[in-house]
């Protein structure tokens, strides 16, 4: 069994061994991973955060990944409405 403290010295990132990227608060929500309209596009071209560090944040529901790929699709290709993309 490993602690909070264990957690956080075997990974950094961990800070008191929290699994989830840090406190979920609305500031939070909105500063994660940069303030912006578009947060998982990373400023490079073709780099997305698709993650539990991007909005709308971590649990086990995918969403980060789909709004991610959505974001990819309007900015690489100009799909905005993906489901009627052909």
């Amino acid at each position: 069994m490993v602690n909070a403290q264990e957690l956080e010295k075997q990974n950094p990132a961990l800070i008191g061994g929290d699994l989830s990227g840090g406190t979920m608060d609305l500031l939070g929500s909105i500063k994660r991973p940069r303030i912006s309209l578009d947060p998982w596009y990373l400023q490079s071209k073709g780099l997305y955060l698709i993650s539990s560090a991007a909005p709308p944040g971590p649990s086990v529901h995918g969403m980060g990944g789909f709004l991610g790929a959505k974001a990819m699709l309007k900015r690489e290709f100009g799909i905005r409405d993906w489901k009627s993309a052909k």
